[in-house]
């Protein structure tokens, strides 16, 4: 009687994988074709599952909001470009995991970045005798600053001047933390390089 029942529910959720399986794929090949309520369906199917796995690796509910939005809209964007023969629930998984993964890799960098132009920064405060070379130094940032892109220009003020986090940030102007981060990095890379150019030329 044991081994029957065991058997039934091995049964069952055989079946149900199956035409759970089935029903992706045939839900994908109307994504594939454009349709709009097969986009919502799978968008309402796995949302909730990719958020959690997100959440599990950036640890931030509000970043990882971000990701899966991305990762809806590149499966939008490159629809037609999707195999129905394969599995969508580990293609979107594996997307999830990647962007987690960078998004983890690209914080890592930044505050590593931001240490080192801290530290620069501390070092020509130390070795000046007054604020002349600082005052020259920091001109320099803000020149460079305002030389960039609109968006990217905001995104570093509201960082760098008022202090707002990504999350804060994101909100403020209606976009993804990690667009936000990646701004962010983007724009300290620049400041780098100009500021290496800079000083060799001074040199």
């Amino acid at each position: 009687m044991i081994v029957s029942y065991i058997y039934i529910i091995w049964l069952y959720r055989k079946l149900a994988n199956y035409c759970a399986s089935t029903s992706d794929q045939a839900i994908l090949m109307d994504l594939i074709a454009g349709k709009e309520e097969a986009f919502k369906e799978l968008y309402h199917r796995y949302y909730y599952r990719l958020l959690h796995v997100a959440i599990g690796l950036t640890k931030s509910h509000e970043v990882s909001e971000g990701i899966v939005h991305d990762v809806w809209v590149k499966i939008w964007d490159r629809r037609k470009k999707l195999r129905p023969e394969g599995s969508f629930k580990s293609l979107v998984y594996t997307m999830v995991r990647n962007l987690s993964l960078n998004h983890l890799r690209e914080m890592s960098y930044r505050k590593g970045f931001e240490k080192e132009l801290s530290e620069n920064m501390a070092d020509i405060v130390r070795h000046t005798e007054n604020d002349v070379w600082f005052n020259l130094f920091q001109q320099q940032v803000d020149d460079i600053v305002a030389s960039l892109p609109p968006q990217k220009k905001s995104i570093f003020f509201l960082s760098r001047k008022k202090g707002m986090s990504y999350e804060e940030i994101a909100k403020t102007l209606g976009i993804a933390p990690q667009t936000v981060a990646n701004h962010i990095n983007r724009t300290l890379e620049i400041i780098r390089c100009r500021l290496e150019r800079i000083d060799t030329t001074d040199s």
